[in-house]
């Protein structure tokens, strides 16, 4: 599916530029900075990779990907290995400032084969994020501290809530100052589901169904998002 994605994308951006003038939207060609959650700053951070304009964003195609699917019971972790754990918060986050302009976070987390440590550098507001009690999906590297295992300002999410960075295959994009992959996945997604109907295809339908060739908005979203 991948390569069959790529193609069509070839075939047909060539075609983007012309065809969008003939859109009666203005989405393709949308200031970066009206898409919800950009604003001006990171607007400024987005133009250093050269992303302009909300067709700017959906061609940023992800330089690899990560397989964030399988989660690893917490006694099976290995240090240096980096694993998605599915874990309960087993006590309430403590703060500490060890130095002027350090502040560190730490918890457990447990599931039913182990536990294992949690810190957070400079991510005060995870204390208010993660409940004690309540089911989290963590992804991160896991270290060797002492004689037990940590991980260092792991991903995390609500079990129960959408996948979003882990659970799935999750895209991998060249990034720059003030750019995270959170934060450019978020925008992603936002820019495909605002235009994915508005995508013109250079293709005449008999011609693209000929060659099995899936559609433009089928491409953009696997190549950003491929189910697996």
């Amino acid at each position: 599916w991948y390569y069959n994605c790529i193609i069509k994308y070839y075939l047909h951006i060539s075609a983007l530029f012309v065809m969008e003038r003939r859109l009666e939207m203005a989405e393709l060609s949308s200031d970066i900075r009206f898409l919800k959650g950009i604003g001006q700053q990171r607007a400024n951070a987005l133009a250093k990779l050269n992303i302009f304009t909300l067709r700017d964003l959906i061609c940023y195609f992800p330089r690899t990907y990560e397989d964030r699917t399988k989660t690893v019971p917490i006694a099976a972790l290995k240090s240096g290995e980096t694993a998605c754990v599915r874990a309960i918060v087993a006590n309430e986050p403590t703060l500490s400032r060890v130095r002027r302009g350090m502040e560190l976070v730490k918890l457990r987390i447990v599931d039913d084969s182990a536990s294992i440590d949690v810190t957070y550098f400079n991510q005060n507001y995870v204390r208010e994020q993660l409940k004690k009690g309540q089911s989290y999906v963590f992804f991160g590297k896991v270290t060797l501290d002492g004689l037990r295992f940590t991980m260092i300002n792991p991903l995390f999410e609500p079990e129960d809530s959408p996948a979003t960075l882990t659970g799935r295959i999750v895209p991998i994009y060249r990034l720059t100052a003030g750019i995270s992959q959170k934060m450019l996945i978020s925008a992603v997604r936002r820019g495909l589901d605002e235009c994915a109907n508005s995508l013109p295809d250079a293709l005449p339908v008999d011609v693209a169904e000929k060659a099995s060739l899936c559609k433009v908005p089928y491409a953009y979203e696997n190549i950003h998002f491929p189910a697996d």
